[in-house]
């Protein structure tokens, strides 16, 4: 652990890279890549970005790109490749053998080693939901493991994007009702509290992605005033290890459910998150 806690402190000391590349460790080398592929039997994540380049290429960089799990997925599960379309020479060799436009706002492409393209090239979508999905679709595709951490997120990310509705749910328990609505697909935020003395959970959720039978599998809707208990929020992730660990609302929330009912949380933990626990 000595080791990586070394190469991760080294990783914050190098300087920026551009803007517009973000925080993912892009190789340059169309060649290294695909024997990176080979060797370790990991996609390419192709990135064609104008370097420098336009406020698109840049929010790009400064948003997508640097989304710390999105980042330690593209580093862990792929093998990452900036190629520049504004440049010549081997970067200009590349971008024509994949038929990339020059002076392009970016472009990713998923790749196999052998040069087979997985999935069709991701254009014109510059959201973290829209990167995230297409990873899992490029690992489905090369029939590669998708991480339940990823999963979990790449849901999540969906859904926030999508029309919503709030309701509460009463309950006996509101720690336990918290955790059962952690599991219903489309939940987008909870929040604990009472009604006229009732434990409810205030919950959010997008309207075409719910589980409906799993919403109301999670308590008796109810209407009145809410007032929120904010001590009672994610009452067992909070007594926990894990309490101290940068997660996602959604990750906070799987694992909050994990623990309520004894279950082991770290699937749901990316393998940064779980090495940042044991150093």
């Amino acid at each position: 652990m000595h080791a990586l806690a070394l190469t991760l402190t080294l990783a914050w000391l190098q300087s920026p890279g551009p803007k517009e590349l973000g925080l993912v460790a892009w190789g340059r080398d169309y060649q290294e890549a695909l024997h990176a592929a080979h060797s370790s039997g990991r996609p390419l994540l192709i990135l064609f970005d104008e370097v420098p380049g336009c406020s698109t290429c840049v929010h790009y960089g400064e948003v997508v790109l640097s989304d710390a799990l999105l980042v330690e997925a593209a580093e862990t599960l792929f093998v990452p490749l900036a190629i520049y379309n504004n440049q010549g020479g081997e970067d200009r060799r590349v971008l024509e053998l994949f038929q990339e436009p020059a002076w392009n706002n970016p472009v990713v492409q998923f790749v196999a080693a052998d040069g087979r393209r997985l999935i069709p090239r991701l254009a014109g979508d510059y959201s973290t939901s829209g990167l995230a999905a297409a990873m899992i679709a490029a690992l489905r595709t090369a029939q590669r493991p998708v991480p339940e951490w990823l999963a979990i997120y790449a849901a999540a990310l969906r859904a926030e994007s999508a029309p919503r509705r709030t309701e509460l749910r009463a309950m006996g328990c509101f720690w336990s009702g918290e955790a059962c609505l952690a599991r219903a697909r489309g939940v987008i935020s909870t929040r604990t509290g009472f009604v006229e003395g009732h434990e409810v959970v205030e919950v959010q959720y997008a309207e075409a992605e719910i589980d409906r039978a799993a919403l109301e599998a999670c308590g008796t809707q109810l209407r009145g005033n809410f007032v929120p208990s904010p001590k009672d929020q994610l009452y067992h992730l909070r007594r926990s290890r894990w309490a101290k660990l940068p997660l996602s609302p959604a990750q906070a929330r799987r694992v909050n459910a994990a623990l309520s009912a004894s279950e082991d949380p770290r699937p749901f933990l990316s393998p940064r998150q779980l090495a940042s626990t044991e150093r």
